[in-house]
């Protein structure tokens, strides 16, 4: 079961990773460039101009480059996108610029200058240019160019606050717009009249155009002359896992978030709740993006909504487990969730996982260091599993469409 795991989660991840769906997305032959559903003449374009942020931003840039390489020669081919430090490496093009600390998913004073120099390529769009923008998940603070009056730390504070009460990313990036030069489809108003097309990665339930990134290029009342094209979502991910596991002989059900989910610990104690109820061999994946609310920084310890929610639902799976009284008792059952981006939080884990046989080493430190509930009320997900050995640690994925989850029932 701990190996299918694995196997199927990966299953999940290679789906949404950025060079297969950007070769699907943008098609060049001898005398046109498809971009999304917009097709172009090559003898009408004059530059290609590649900007954008985010997490998979930096990959789906590389892959672009790959598609693009045949007009290196013939064209001028420029552009600068915003990425985590873990994620920015030469390219041939395109500059892919360290704007944040990995796993610090805030804005940083190197966002803001990244943000000025893909403003000025914005600014130098002429008539006879084509504009690709590149958005994925992460862009919110990746792409930053705080309002008038608005300073950095003041952006930074507001949001921190917000997460820590459990505002939704919907909610966060509402706000985001308002303190922002860029978003809120200011960027594409940068460029008004010009040809532009947004390649979008989803990591939001709902895939909805203008929440993800806070929609730097999402206007209110749209530019006719600028197009959006969806390159890859959760259901993606999602469905793949499914055919793997369906592949390794189990009988499958899916749950896809299509709008907030509410807590990481209500998401972890259903989920864990309906894997009980599931009949022998079934393999439940599910997706979304459920929010933490955070105990006071002095009370606080680490972790990531995936390792909190992984740990409410090993909380519950115990209580289960030890009644034998119950006719499921003893029945095996193994979990995992997982950021597809392979962050969790201010962590280097993209989530935990665990099963019966994690569980057998539980005893020796919970007597010691308390029980899960405790380390769940402290928000301190990370050092559980990390003293269990469970943590689920991928480095940065290249892509980034929410969180995936899997349960095996046994």
């Amino acid at each position: 079961m701990r190996e299918d795991l694995f196997t199927i989660w990966n299953a999940g991840i290679r789906a949404v990773l950025c060079e297969p769906l950007i070769r699907r997305a943008v098609v060049l032959n001898e005398t046109t460039l498809r971009v999304g559903q917009k097709t172009f003449p090559l003898d009408s374009i004059d530059r290609i101009v590649v900007i954008g942020g985010g997490k998979a931003s930096g990959a789906m840039a590389e892959a672009l480059e790959n598609v693009l390489e045949p007009l290196f020669a013939g064209k001028k081919i420029e552009g600068w996108v915003n990425v985590p430090n873990d994620c920015a490496k030469p390219l041939r093009k395109i500059h892919l610029h360290p704007a944040r600390p990995a796993g610090i998913n805030e804005p940083t004073a190197e966002a803001v200058a990244g943000t000025g120099e893909i403003i000025k390529l914005a600014k130098s769009l002429t008539a006879n240019d084509l504009c690709i923008c590149l958005i994925s998940g992460g862009g919110s603070a990746l792409l930053c160019a705080p309002a008038a009056g608005i300073t950095l730390e003041k952006k930074i504070a507001v949001v921190r606050k917000m997460s820590a009460e459990g505002a939704s990313i919907r909610e966060l990036n509402a706000v985001r717009k308002k303190m922002s030069k860029i978003k809120g489809g200011q960027l594409a108003k940068i460029g008004r009249n010009k040809r532009m097309v947004s390649l979008i990665l989803s990591d939001v339930p709902g895939d909805p155009p203008e929440v993800i990134a806070s929609g730097p290029t999402v206007e209110t009342k749209g530019d006719p002359a600028h197009h959006h094209f969806f390159i890859g979502n959760l259901a993606k991910a999602v469905y793949a896992a499914a055919e793997e596991a369906k592949r390794l002989g189990y009988t499958v059900r899916t749950r896809i978030a299509s709008r907030d989910e509410g807590t990481a610990e209500s998401v972890g104690f259903r989920l864990m709740r309906e894997a009980w109820d599931l009949p022998p061999g079934t393999c439940l994946i599910s997706g979304g993006e459920p929010v933490v609310k955070l105990v006071p920084p002095e009370k606080r310890g680490k972790g990531g909504r995936n390792q909190q929610l992984a740990l409410a639902a090993l909380s519950q799976h115990l209580e289960k487990i030890g009644d034998e009284d119950d006719e499921n008792w003893g029945v095996p059952v193994a979990f995992l969730s997982g950021g597809t981006d392979g962050e969790d939080g201010p962590t280097d884990a993209a989530g935990a996982w665990f099963d019966n046989q994690a569980l057998d080493a539980l005893g020796e430190f919970t007597v010691r260091d308390g029980s899960p509930d405790d380390y769940l009320g402290r928000n301190d997900a990370y050092r559980f599993f990390e003293k269990l050995g469970t943590l689920l640690k991928t480095g940065a994925t290249g892509t980034n469409v929410c969180d995936l989850r899997i349960i095996l029932r046994g």
